[in-house]
């Protein structure tokens, strides 16, 4: 376990906070650009397409692209 305050304390919550932002950043842009929210989709679905392929059940497919981090956000 880490010590509390010391150079290796870990900011959960700025950490969360920072990937929330990021989102919200990249949902903003989808917002306002066709063209990324249709390359957007265009990636789930070949994403979802490749894991019926790779035969995995249509529920763990979707399991798998509803949890997957959008691109860009990482």
């Amino acid at each position: 376990m880490l010590p509390r305050g010391g150079a290796e304390h870990v900011d959960i919550v700025g950490a969360m906070r920072a990937s929330v932002d990021g989102l919200a950043a990249y949902m903003q842009g989808l917002a306002g650009n066709k063209k990324i929210a249709e390359a957007h989709a265009r990636y789930i679905r070949s994403l979802y397409e490749a894991l019926l392929k790779a035969d995995f059940t249509p529920e763990e497919a979707l399991q798998i692209v509803a949890s997957a981090p959008l691109p860009g956000t990482r």
